[in-house]
């Protein structure tokens, strides 16, 4: 299960849509889609700090937000 879950995530464009999405969530909402998912909210945090690096123009005010 676990290695099934680190090849979900291995695309970028994967972790751009979990970090996009997450971006919406309230604190309940974010929980659920972490154990959905099967991630944790510090790999959330590093895509989300790589992601304005990835997506200069777009990334920086999308992402700007932390939690």
């Amino acid at each position: 299960m676990l290695l099934r879950a680190a090849a979900r995530w291995s695309r970028g464009e994967q972790k751009l849509r979990a970090v996009t999405e997450a971006a919406a969530l309230s604190e309940r909402e974010l929980g659920e889609l972490l154990r959905r998912e099967g991630l944790h909210e510090a790999q959330l945090g590093e895509w989300r700090k790589a992601a304005p690096m990835e997506l200069p123009e777009q990334g920086a005010k999308i992402f700007s937000s932390d939690r």
